[in-house]
């Protein structure tokens, strides 16, 4: 009864009046028993006329349930069927209840009863009431139903069910086919997929369309025949794009490329051939083994390089495999930059400005394929790479330029480059004078081993950041290059002096550790001075940090990360990734420090740093067994000592020739070449006279109240023809400005539209971040491939639509538009 009475009054949502013919003669007791509440319960028996008056002239507005037992009258003598077809009729079958509880039309009976198994769920009739408003066609009614029977509950495609089909293919599962199959629907969606995708099989199924929807993909990437049309790779490229589907995808890739021969196939093409291929992670294994094999061979350029690795940054496996591409552009791009080096030092100022302008860049190349190849932990596939960087790095560069660099060091007594700042004026040039004397406040942080490259990094990385500037200098640093000695000349002070046993007092008082640099300060600086750990600083909360500022004209806060891992011999090998957690730490520290109030800040070093990825030869160290005389103190570059005849692989100072006060005699090992050490570590060293160690990096980094960064601009370049003819399009956009730290990268979403924000295209993301000065090499293209949706809108006006994420939120506005005509001949789509 209750079902009765609920369908009922599901039908009275919609009419005033309905007629219930109980054509079996079987629910009268059903319909006696009824209670409606202000529904009227009218039994039809020869009152028709009656009735009607009083139903529409009468009482117009109340409601009318008509029983009449049995059949309905024909037409031609049923004087109630003008009312009866103006309103509803209800029927008391299984099938019409159905309806009526989805709140389906009486015309949908065939199809319910035709697809009875469906219907017999009640969730899946729950599923479907969501998705039925207004009427619908029998075709779109099916449509909805295979959607609820492959788990859609929203945003009803047919791309969409077959994503889900797909998905349920990856996972071995096929619980959604068979519903489909049981609930008779079967028939329906091949019939779909061959008009909407040219799919035809004599035995059709799931794991077929996927096969070839796969091979698709493939093909037409490469340019090649395909068993299915465009529209297919736009649905290949959506599921695959979607984190939805990620995994799924995923999955099947990895079947199918086994299933297919993908291997084989990979194996006659090139990297260059598959650059714009992205179905299969092989094609990234195959891209970079090529990409490692021809830059070794010099068989591309770094350019072309560069170029291929920033075509693939956008493909779905390129994070995986981010660190294998970054270690080979940066290995090509060293080995052509040490390819185009004038290596000659005619003076110490040559070879110092040498090194500044544009030898630093080779220790940043190197540096980067280093740390990179480490991460990505694939040695065999980045052997030869690293062979080949490494004995260019060691030996055409580093050793050159230090071997030459060196017998210009050994012309002078005095260490001292003329018209350089030097690092023990650094108080009085950077600090005292454009600071302290105009009572401004400062920030000095010292980052331990942070070498010129390393801060040229950070220097483009804090500039990229909106309301900052930075100047970068660089000024000589202090011998012996080690923590003691550089920490010490960046002190205030008159004169530095030096103990036998290797501490460093400045204006007679120790230097070492913070709480000596501290009162070393706060005795020079009237107005308040302190230096803390940059680790206790972190800890501050706001209001702390604030106060900090508030108190005192000058911090020195000390960072040490890059000598604290490099140091050990446990943990060298980890420097260069010390020094990208360097930059970061960096970033953190200026950020805090600035939202603390702080507007002026100097970022240096103590001194720089030696370091070879590879077990060195002996020949590359200085044995005790050479040296005579009495050693106070020894460490891998350099030594105190007295007395004696000296190697001549060690360089011989006494103190004044370093600015010291006393009568100390200091060696250092020449060129690269480390003194034996037992138990300390060979690869990363510091202590010497190498540029990579005495060229100091100076920052000031200024905090602006305007915003400075704006983003490049892009336009979309117009072709020869606005009409869109075939299944596929290739646009060029063009960037109008090269990036620099204050013109930054601009992310782009593009698909095609209709008028109606339809989209009929695959969808791509698109990021605008190069560097090139040549106008021609900003010019990127990009082929859309249309999806079957397209027809919909043939003969129509449809749009290209770059779009742009809102920051901080998942909504994108219109960036730039272009119209195209969409004029799509029936012929389009074949392949003959």
């Amino acid at each position: 009864m209750s079902s009765i009475r609920n369908a009922l009054l599901k039908q009275f949502e919609k009419h005033r009046i309905v007629f219930w013919y109980d054509i079996k003669e079987e629910l009268r007791e059903e319909y006696e028993d009824l209670g409606l509440g202000g529904i009227e319960k009218v039994e039809i028996k020869n009152n028709q006329f009656g009735l009607k008056y009083r139903m529409l002239r009468q009482e117009p507005d109340q409601r009318f349930l008509l029983y009449h037992e049995g059949p309905p009258p024909d037409n031609i003598d049923n004087w109630l069927l003008d009312v009866e077809l103006a309103h509803g009729q209800f029927k008391a079958d299984q099938v019409s209840l159905w309806l009526t509880e989805i709140g389906l039309e009486p015309n949908h009976w065939n199809l319910a009863n035709e697809h009875k198994e469906f219907f017999r769920a009640k969730s899946r009739r729950e599923e479907l009431s969501k998705l039925t408003e207004g009427s619908l066609y029998n075709k779109e009614l099916k449509m909805k139903m295979l959607a609820v029977c492959t788990g859609l509950s929203s945003d009803v495609r047919f791309d969409g069910i077959i994503e889900n089909l797909l998905n349920e293919e990856a996972r071995g599962n096929d619980e959604r086919i068979r519903l489909i199959d049981r609930s008779n629907l079967l028939d329906f969606l091949w019939l779909e997929l061959e008009n909407r995708y040219s799919y035809r099989s004599e035995q059709p199924g799931i794991r077929d369309f996927a096969l070839k929807l796969f091979q698709t993909g493939y093909s037409l990437a490469l340019g090649e025949e395909a068993p299915l049309p465009a529209s297919a790779a736009a649905l290949m490229n959506r599921w695959k794009d979607s984190l939805q589907h990620k995994d799924a995808f995923e999955t099947l890739s990895e079947e199918y490329a086994d299933l297919l021969n993908i291997k084989k196939d990979l194996e006659e093409r090139s990297a260059q051939e598959l650059a714009g291929v992205d179905i299969y992670r092989l094609v990234d294994q195959k891209i970079l083994s090529d990409l490692a094999r021809q830059v070794v061979e010099k068989t591309i350029t770094a350019a072309e390089c560069e170029k291929l690795v920033w075509e693939r940054r956008g493909t779905h496996w390129f994070s995986e495999f981010m660190h294998i591409y970054e270690a080979i552009r940066f290995g090509a791009k060293f080995l052509d930059l040490l390819a185009k080096a004038e290596l000659a030092v005619k003076t110490l100022g040559d070879g110092f400005t040498k090194y500044v302008s544009t030898w630093y860049q080779l220790d940043f190349c190197y540096r980067k394929c280093v740390y990179h190849a480490q991460a990505s932990h694939q040695v065999s596939l980045l052997e030869k790479l690293l062979d080949e960087v490494q004995r260019h790095y060691s030996n055409t560069y580093l050793l050159t330029i230090n071997d030459r660099w060196q017998e210009i060091v050994d012309k002078h007594k005095v260490w001292e480059i003329p018209g350089e700042h030097q690092q023990k004026g650094f108080f009085k040039e950077y600090v005292e004078r454009k600071f302290l004397r105009d009572q401004k406040k400062v920030v000095v942080i010292i980052s331990d081993a942070m070498r010129y490259e390393i801060a040229a990094e950070f220097f483009d990385v804090i500039r990229a950041e909106d309301r900052y500037d930075a100047e970068l200098e660089a000024m000589v640093g202090i011998l012996p290059s080690a923590t003691a000695f550089g920490m010490a000349a960046l002190l205030p002070h008159d004169e530095l002096s030096i103990t036998e046993k290797g501490e460093v007092l400045a204006d007679g008082k120790s230097t070492q550790g913070t709480q000596n640099r501290s009162e070393n300060l706060s005795s020079r600086v009237p107005d308040g001075a302190i230096a803390l750990q940059a680790a206790d600083f972190m800890k501050m909360n706001k209001d702390d940090s604030r106060l900090l500022f508030r108190d005192h004209q000058l911090i020195y806060i000390y960072h040490n990360q890059i000598d604290a891992i490099g140091d050990d011999r446990s943990t060298e090998d980890q420097a260069f990734k010390a020094a990208e957690d360097t930059i970061s730490d960096l970033v953190d520290l200026v950020k805090k420090m600035t939202s603390a109030n702080a507007t002026n800040l100097l970022v240096t070093a103590d001194h720089g740093f030696i370091y070879q990825n590879e077990v060195l030869e002996e020949s590359d160290f200085v044995h005790l067994e050479e040296l005579k005389g009495d050693i106070h103190k020894q460490t891998r570059r350099w030594m105190l000592g007295s007395g004696g005849e000296i190697s001549q692989r060690l360089k011989h100072y006494q103190s004044e020739d370093l600015g010291y006060q006393g009568e100390a005699d200091i060696y250092l090992a020449k060129s690269i070449n480390r003194l034996r050490l037992k138990g300390a570590g060979s690869k990363y060293v510091h202590g010497g006279a190498s540029l990579q160690e005495i060229t100091i990096p100076v920052l000031w980094i200024n905090k602006k109240r305007e915003s400075d960064v704006e983003l490049v601009e892009v336009d979309i370049l117009r072709g020869s023809t606005q009409i869109i003819s075939t299944g596929q399009i290739s646009v060029s956009f063009y960037q109008e400005e090269a990036v620099t730290a204050k013109c930054q990268p601009r992310i782009l979403r593009a698909g095609i539209y209709a008028a109606d924000d339809t989209l009929i295209s695959d969808r791509h993301q698109l990021k605008f971040d190069l560097s090139t000065e040549d106008k021609r090499e900003r010019e990127v293209k990009q082929t859309f491939v249309l999806s079957h949706t397209a027809e919909e809108y043939n003969q129509q006006e449809v749009f290209l639509k770059l779009e742009e994420r809102i920051p901080g939120s998942d909504i994108y506005r219109e960036y730039k538009t272009m119209r195209y005509q969409l004029q799509r001949s029936f012929t389009s789509d074949f392949d003959f």
